[in-house]
């Protein structure tokens, strides 16, 4: 996925896929640390791990899942903002929309923290630049997209992965309240009939709060105050 997006001219931070103790050095030695380590075919945060020191490179080596391939690259830190939307048949792009977190899934993790995300009202000129060229090049065609991208505190963005499902959990609920559509019913009439034919609004910022398991708080879920 790297080579592909240099190869469309997308930024992105250098990485590659190791499975051998040879491969994960020879990563090492052209990464450096600081480093981070996902399964090639990882959802979220599993199994992510965060190289910081020649103790923490050994200790993955050691105790990593010997029979999965991980992909390597360098460990920046940022926030989360996505590309998130829809296409049709021919892979035109009928809706699109982007959701900013928190803090990355491992911070919140590693963490325990809560995490809130957000639909925001309007697209980062970058983040639609980036991600409709992600779509093109990867060639999406009748489904849903998620795009994620790292945004930096001095601004600089690097593409993260391209997804051709939709965003998890409560994505599609936001989404919907912000932009007073239904996306799945969208998807539908795109399926039987490549037609979009629904009002994209953009009056609503929509929002989602989590709790982290384990902690006290002040008031429960079931508690109407």
């Amino acid at each position: 996925m790297k080579l592909f997006f240099k190869a469309h001219q997308i930024p992105v931070v250098d990485g590659y896929r190791v499975q051998t103790d040879a491969e994960i050095q020879a990563a090492f030695v052209k990464l450096g640390f600081p480093l981070i380590a996902k399964p090639d075919n990882g959802v979220g945060a599993s199994d992510t791990h965060k190289i910081v020191d020649k103790e923490s490179l050994d200790n993955f080596i050691a105790n990593r899942h010997h029979g999965t391939a991980y992909f390597m690259e360098s460990f920046i830190y940022g926030n989360i903002v996505t590309f998130d939307g829809l296409t049709d048949q021919d892979g035109k792009v009928v809706f699109y929309s982007s959701m900013s977190y928190s803090e990355p899934a491992l911070e919140t993790l590693e963490g325990h923290h809560e995490m809130y995300f957000y639909e925001d009202r309007k697209v980062a000129p970058d983040v639609r630049k980036y991600g409709l060229k992600a779509v093109k090049a990867f060639e999406i065609k009748e489904r849903f997209f998620h795009i994620e991208f790292f945004r930096l505190a001095d601004g600089t963005l690097y593409d993260l992965e391209v997804n051709c499902r939709p965003a998890g959990g409560s994505s599609i609920d936001l989404m919907n309240y912000g932009h007073e559509i239904n996306l799945f019913e969208a998807y539908a009439q795109i399926v039987t009939q490549n037609h979009f034919t629904q009002e994209i609004k953009n009056n609503y910022y929509s929002t989602y709060f989590s709790r982290f398991n384990g902690h006290e708080y002040a008031h429960s879920l079931e508690d109407p105050d």
